[in-house]
């Protein structure tokens, strides 16, 4: 791809690009905030089963 034609697809781009509405804005706000704090509650749930779960070491087994 040469820089003639890269430069012609970006300008088809920005001319079919607009600002969303107040709506989508929104929209897309919620969403994000939504992704965030799911993912805050799952990081705090792993911590929380692998804080509280003790791990079983090689020396406390029954047969060694």
């Amino acid at each position: 791809m040469g820089i003639i034609s890269f430069i012609k697809r970006s300008r088809r781009i920005f001319k079919l690009a607009r600002y969303p509405t107040r709506k989508e804005m929104w929209a897309i706000i919620r969403v994000c905030i939504l992704g965030i704090i799911l993912i805050g509650v799952l990081a705090f749930v792993i911590t929380i089963i692998f804080v509280n779960i003790p791990l079983i070491h090689p020396s406390t087994t029954i047969a060694g």
